[in-house]
């Protein structure tokens, strides 16, 4: 039987009801993150943020796979059923198997190579928690194809507070580093259970798995997110390659800071992707009238954001972090200046992976990568302010890279 979607509804009416929704959810977790942070950053020191910032790449790495293989697929194809969705999330465990296999058998390389010795243990620890991941974009996904957005809004929240309250209790503790990995388990087995009791996904593996037909639905997204994930992430490798631990914490630190302040503009990707695939009536010269028009405004509010940002940046040093993480001011000043650029880029993605040509982004990503890799195997070893400014110059160079109908 073919999962329907919700109620047809003015593509206007549904951007605005659906982002109010994950607004509010994201704008809880914000205030849940932004204070856990300024407690942890008291209790714990640059270089468990290192180690711990390097390790949870993982975590966005199998998002990304994720996403392409169940999340696009379930948005995007209306004659999905619910067996085909079951082959999906069973191939999305199969997938994470291997990816904890692989992780597990190169920790202690990895470490060695991006010099953190603490590494391997958290590696190895978080691979658990990939094991949950398809439950929770299966059931997000399906979530937002129904449009019953205030039901993820609630479990956004409650991962947030989930995470940060543990993490929180441990350091407290003790714990140290351990505190924010374990924190990150508690937050996924909170948000596994809750989504997937409400959103009732298939949880029984089909009679045969079918490879095949999960590559033919979601094999390309797969492709993009994977190399999106790449470079998202490899600055913060090069940091602790580079530099090492303490200063890939303090890299880490500035720039999830600046990704906090993107948070209220990540709720439109999700919003935007359903309500254009919904709307497929839409020609394209209206589709694209409608999204310039909403562009401008998420522009504008960036800019705001941003400029705020960089007037307030020591103040909002020493509230969050405190006096020891004076060395975050600078690449925090820096790194918000490309804020416009990433909430545009996140805006028009949303409606590319709804009616654009996912070839066209799986090319872009792979320009990107080389951009970055080559502007930080240059300039790296320079710092942790030259990281942050050969980031912010190709995050602007992306908005160049058109993506078919956008």
């Amino acid at each position: 039987m073919r999962i329907e979607r919700g109620p047809d509804e003015q593509i206007g009416r549904m951007v605005i009801r659906g982002t109010t929704m994950l607004l509010g959810g994201r704008i809880v977790r914000i205030l849940f993150t932004l204070s856990g942070i300024a407690v942890l950053a008291r209790l714990l020191t640059p270089a468990d943020f290192g180690v711990v910032a390097v390790a949870s790449m993982i975590l966005p790495l199998s998002i990304a796979l994720l996403d392409g293989l169940i999340d696009v697929p379930t948005i995007r194809e209306d004659e999905l059923d619910r067996s085909a969705l079951a082959n999906l999330i069973w191939m999305g465990v199969l997938l994470m198997a291997g990816l904890c296999a692989a992780i597990w058998l190169t920790a202690p390389g990895l470490a060695g190579l991006l010099n953190s010795p603490q590494l391997d243990d958290t590696l190895r620890v978080l691979c658990f928690g990939l094991l949950l991941q398809p439950f929770i974009t299966a059931s997000v996904a399906l979530l937002r194809r129904e449009h019953r957005y205030a039901s993820v809004a609630i479990f956004v929240a409650a991962s947030g507070a989930a995470y940060m309250l543990s993490a929180i209790g441990l350091a407290l503790l003790g714990f140290g580093l351990w505190s924010l990995i374990i924190g990150q388990i508690v937050s996924l087995v909170v948000t596994a259970l809750g989504v997937g009791l409400v959103s009732a996904i298939p949880l029984r593996p089909p009679r045969g798995l079918k490879a095949g037909s999960a590559w033919r639905m979601g094999g390309l997204g797969l492709t993009t997110r994977l190399l999106a994930w790449t470079w998202a992430n490899i600055d913060t490798l090069f940091a602790s390659a580079a530099l090492g631990t303490a200063a890939a914490g303090i890299y880490s630190r500035a720039y999830n800071l600046t990704t906090q302040m993107k948070e209220p503009f990540a709720v439109l990707d999700q919003t935007v992707r359903q309500a254009f695939v919904a709307q497929r009536s839409l020609s394209d010269a209206a589709a694209s009238r409608a999204t310039l028009a909403g562009l401008r405004l998420v522009v504008l509010a960036a800019s705001l954001m941003a400029a705020g940002v960089i007037v307030l940046r020591e103040a909002l040093v020493a509230v969050l972090l405190g006096p020891q993480w004076g060395a975050v001011i600078l690449p925090l000043s820096i790194l918000a200046a490309s804020l416009p650029a990433r909430v545009a880029r996140l805006y028009l993605d949303g409606f590319t992976y709804a009616r654009g040509s996912m070839r066209h982004m799986l090319l872009r990503n792979i320009a990107i990568i080389a951009m970055l890799a080559g502007g930080l195997w240059s300039w790296a070893a320079d710092g942790v302010e030259a990281i942050a400014l050969v980031v912010v110059a190709v995050h602007v160079a992306t908005l160049f890279f058109r993506g078919g109908a956008v």
